[in-house]
C-alpha cells in the first residue's frame, strides 16, 4: 500500500488526446443515432399507440441521453490523468452508486425534455413543411410579412414560437450538469476537489446552448429540412456542444492531495471496467438505434407500396366499370382495342350467351 505524502499539495493533470479523440466519436455517433430516431418517433407520434409512444421517445432519450451525453462524458473524465507531485501516476477508480446515479440524472432529465419539446407544433403536426407554410404563416402573420420570398418566410418559421423547445433544452440542461458534477465526484482517489464558481457558471450556460440547440436541430430545422448531409452535420455540431460542456465543467476543478480521503474499494471500478463498460453500452444503443431506424424505413417504403398498389387497383376498378357501361350502351360498335390504362392483367371467361370475353388491361373484348 502506498504512503500517502504531500498533503495539501496540487496533483499535476493532463489529457490524453485518444481519450479526447474517442469522446468526441461516441458523442457524434450516438447524437446522430439520436436524429434519426426522431423521424421514427415523430411517426409514432402521429400514429401509433401511447405504449409505442413512449417506447420510440424511451429509446431516443435512450440514444441521447446515455450515449451521446453520459458515455460521452464517462470516457471524457478517463481521458484525464492525475500524477502526484513526485510525478506517480495516479490510481483512479469510479464508485458504482455515484456512477450510476450520474447515468440516471441524465436519463430523467433528458427524457423529461424531449417529452416537452415534441409538442412543438412544426414537429407533431402530420402535414408536411409546405403545408405548415400555407396553413399557419399565411393565416397568422401580416401582410406586410407575407411580401417576404418564400425562402425568408422560412427561416422566420424555423426561429418561431420556440418556447417548447428552449422549456426542453432547459430541463436536460439540469440533468446534464447534475450529471456531470456528480460523475466528478464518483472519482475516487487520495485528494480534495475544489471547483471554480465562474467556470462552473459558463459550462451551465454552455448546457442550456447546447441542449436548446440540439432540440431545435432535431425537433425544427430537420423538420424542414430533411436532409442526410445536414443531419450527419447536425451530429458533429451537437458533438462539440457536448464536449464543449463537459471539457469547460471538467476545466473548473482543482484537485489537491487529501490523505484523510476515504477509498471504497470494493464500491468502485477501475478506469479500465468503466471504459469497457461505456464502450459496450455505446455499441449496443447504436446497434439497437440503427435497426430500429433501418425496421422504420423498410416499414414505410412496404406502406408507400402498397397504398400505390391500391390505387392502381381502385382506377383499374374504376376503367372497368365504365367500360361495362359503354359497352351496354354501345353493342353495335366494334370493340375498343386502344386503351391509356397500364396493363394489369389478362383473363378470360365466358359470358351469359356463351361468347367468350377477354378482360385485357381493364377493358372487356367479346371474340
Amino acid at each position: 500500500m502506498t504512503t500517502c505524502t504531500n498533503d495539501g499539495e496540487e496533483y499535476d493533470v493532463e489529457w490524453r488526446i485518444v481519450g479526447i479523440f474517442i469522446s468526441y466519436a461516441i458523442s457524434v455517433i450516438t447524437a446522430y443515432a439520436a436524429v434519426n430516431l426522431a423521424e421514427h418517433f415523430r411517426t409514432t407520434m402521429s400514429s401509433g399507440t401511447l405504449k409505442e409512444k413512449l417506447s420510440a421517445l424511451f429509446l431516443m432519450a435512450a440514444a441521447l441521453g446515455f450515449g451521446a451525453i453520459w458515455s460521452m462524458h464517462f470516457v471524457g473524465m478517463m481521458a484525464m490523468e492525475a500524477f502526484h507531485p513526485d510525478g506517480t501516476r495516479v490510481a483512479i477508480r469510479y464508485h458504482i452508486v455515484k456512477t450510476m446515479l450520474s447515468a440516471i440524472y441524465c436519463f430523467v432529465c433528458v427524457f423529461a425534455g424531449l417529452w416537452i419539446s415534441c409538442y412543438d407544433r412544426f414537429f407533431i403536426s402530420e402535414n408536411s413543411a409546405e403545408q405548415l407554410y400555407t396553413d399557419v404563416l399565411q393565416r397568422e402573420w401580416s401582410l406586410k410579412t407575407m411580401k417576404r420570398s418564400k425562402n425568408q418566410m422560412k427561416c422566420i418559421a424555423i426561429f418561431k414560437d420556440l418556447q417548447h423547445l428552449f422549456v426542453g433544452g432547459c430541463i436536460t440542461a439540469v440533468g446534464v450538469c447534475l450529471m456531470h458534477y456528480e460523475g466528478m465526484r464518483a472519482m475516487e482517489f487520495k485528494m480534495k476537489m475544489e471547483l471554480d464558481t465562474a467556470i462552473v457558471v459558463v459550462s451551465a450556460v454552455i448546457a442550456v446552448t447546447a441542449a436548446c440547440a440540439a432540440f431545435w436541430i432535431i425537433f425544427r430545422l430537420l423538420v424542414w429540412y430533411r436532409n442526410e448531409t445536414l443531419r450527419l452535420a447536425s451530429a458533429f455540431v451537437m458533438g462539440v456542444a457536448v464536449n464543449g460542456m463537459h471539457y469547460t465543467g471538467m476545466a473548473a476543478a482543482k484537485y489537491t492531495v487529501d490523505c484523510s480521503a476515504e477509498l471504497h474499494k470494493d464500491e468502485t471500478l477501475s478506469a479500465d471496467d468503466a471504459f469497457s463498460v461505456a464502450i459496450l453500452y455505446t455499441l449496443c444503443i447504436c446497434v439497437l438505434s440503427f435497426y430500429v431506424v433501418i425496421r422504420g424505413f423498410f416499414a414505410t417504403k412496404q406502406k408507400l407500396l402498397t397504398e400505390v398498389k391500391q390505387a392502381r387497383r381502385s382506377s383499374i376498378g374504376s376503367a372497368v366499370g365504365q367500360s361495362r357501361v359503354s359497352s351496354a350502351g354501345h353493342a353495335h360498335k366494334a370493340p375498343l382495342h386502344s386503351a391509356t390504362i397500364a396493363p394489369e392483367e389478362e383473363v378470360v371467361k365466358g359470358d351469359k350467351d356463351g361468347d367468350t370475353i377477354r378482360v385485357v388491361y381493364g377493358i372487356e373484348e367479346k371474340t
